[in-house]
């Protein structure tokens, strides 16, 4: 008769927890159960086990046995701290001495197991249980069995707490299980393969670490994106530099990409994916006008995704993921700024787009709300106020220098045709460097159009005086039209400045 009451008030308590103290089941059998409230700091786990046994040596071990298995879980799950108590229901105390039985037990500095016993042989038994669990604030109530109840129905209801505890459970186990099961990973397959096939292409026509191939072929040039080619911010998420950077790029899509849209399902992964890489791109021209490429930025808003779901389900998020989503994202971060080779902007620009966009497609059993709204409006005012203000923003300077070493590449090959445009862009915007003035003026000597090369070189040598092989060039136009003495005064303006032995050998030829 009692140990009928003994095992109805066990399982009265577990039911009391979990369907009323939100504490989570995460293992459970008939004698033994494990309960988990993450909502606090440390995370506590309660241990209840239904046990009785003459000897105080089996109650220790099988407590030393448990606090190794919780501190494993601890690690595996990264949970920084654990507070564990472990509360033996017993009908009667042993008969050795157990008194040192309820001594905490520490797992290294991160667990800490503190063990209790309830003996419950007399009625006051139910009351010491009663202030057990109020001094480990569990419990706010008096516990106590309904003496003129029958064992047969202590045993019904029992049955029945039994029942709800572990439908709660398989409930819990099935809505964490489709949580990461709605969809199949399509999409990160395609934008796989896109990624490989595209580098394959590029490395067979052209290189993919050449500054030139990646401008032909789409990848992020901010001179032609204020020209009009906004279609670069999506391109450049397809365009990878060099076999390594594809490499760590796929992996990193691989593993994230099939869990984000297992998640979110196929539609709304790719939503946040091209949100997320068009959001970087965007970041990265106000951050860094360098040319770039690759798939980080879409990346890193998978990362966006990840954490809207920590946000939504906390509980699940941290005892699955999230410890480890914390750590890899703090890494790759912290070398985004201590890597100088590293578009950080691209990395924080599509983390934040990924987090905005997965607010926006929400989670699929997630109820529509006016935070869906405002997470759209988010994005649209984000992408107007880029194209309105950009060119405002942007230092036309830099952007000229840019422009003026992709044309010196193109003169260096001799592609003269494709080198002009990138120096006729900051000449109609009225460009303050000389250089842009030099290299076009070199151009139109190449197409034997002295008079306006001899323009430009003035021109060029007005804004930078400091720019010899401007003078070099006039005193071989001015040469070419028979004013020798006017091509001797330039080059030696040229040598003053940078006394090279060929400047040297025309002002001998031309004294001569």
């Amino acid at each position: 008769m009692e140990a009928i009451r003994h095992d109805y008030l066990f399982w009265k308590v577990i039911h009391e927890l979990v369907m009323e103290r939100n504490y989570v089941p995460i293992y459970h059998r008939d004698d033994e159960i494990w309960l988990e409230d993450d909502s606090i700091k440390p995370v506590k786990l309660l241990r209840l086990v239904r046990k009785d046994s003459d000897w105080t040596n089996r109650f220790r071990e099988n407590a030393s046995a448990a606090a190794q298995n919780l501190d494993f879980i601890r690690k595996q799950r990264r949970i920084k701290e654990l507070q564990v108590e472990n509360i033996y229901f017993c009908l009667r105390p042993p008969v050795d001495d157990w008194s040192k039985l309820e001594h905490p037990i520490a797992v290294g500095k991160s667990t800490m197991v503190r063990n209790h016993f309830v003996f419950l042989e007399n009625s006051e038994g139910q009351l010491e249980l009663s202030e057990k669990l109020e001094q480990m604030q569990m419990w706010k109530q008096p516990l106590h069995v309904d003496k003129s109840l029958e064992p047969i129905q202590l045993d019904a209801k029992m049955v029945a707490y039994k029942y709800e505890v572990r439908l709660l459970a398989q409930k819990i186990a099935k809505a964490e299980k489709d949580s990461f099961s709605y969809g199949k990973p399509i999409f990160t397959y395609i934008i796989l393969a896109i990624n490989i096939l595209a580098f394959l292409l590029i490395e067979y026509y052209g290189e993919s670490e050449s500054l030139l191939t990646l401008i032909e072929v789409g990848a992020k040039y901010t001179p032609l994106l204020l020209d009009g080619e906004w279609w670069r911010l999506v391109t450049t998420m397809f365009i990878h530099i060099g076999f390594l950077h594809l490499m760590m790029n796929s992996l990193a899509l691989y593993f994230l990409g099939t869990l984000v849209e297992r998640m979110y399902g196929s539609l709304r992964f790719f939503g946040i994916y091209v949100v997320a890489g068009i959001t970087g791109s965007i970041v990265s021209m106000w951050t860094n006008l360098s040319i770039g490429a690759g798939a980080s930025g879409a990346i890193f808003g998978l990362f966006g995704a990840l954490l809207y779901f920590g946000l939504k389900n906390k509980r699940l998020f941290l005892r699955t993921m999230g410890m480890n989503v914390f750590v890899v994202l703090a890494i790759n971060l912290v070398f985004g700024f201590v890597a100088p080779f590293v578009d950080n902007g691209a990395h924080i620009g599509g983390l934040i787009g990924g987090f905005v966009a997965a607010a926006a497609s929400q989670l699929p059993k997630e109820k529509r709300s006016m935070k869906q709204l405002v997470s759209v409006a988010i994005i649209l005012l984000a992408f107007v106020a880029h194209f309105l203000f950009i060119e405002a923003y942007l230092d036309r300077s830099e952007l000229d220098l840019l422009e003026t070493q992709i044309a010196y590449l193109y003169i260096e090959e001799e592609d003269y045709e494709k080198a002009f445009p990138h120096l006729e862009r900051p000449y109609l915007n009225g460009s303050e460097l000389g250089e842009v003035y030099f290299y076009l003026g070199y151009l139109k000597a190449n197409d034997e159009k002295y008079e306006e090369a001899r323009e430009l070189f003035e021109q060029a040598v007005e804004r930078n005086p400091q720019l010899h092989p401007a003078y070099f060039n006039l005193s071989l136009l001015a040469e070419q039209r028979g004013e020798i003495e006017l091509a001797i005064r330039y080059v030696k303006q040229a040598i003053d400045l940078e006394a090279e032995p060929s400047y040297q050998e025309r002002l001998e030829y031309l004294e001569n």
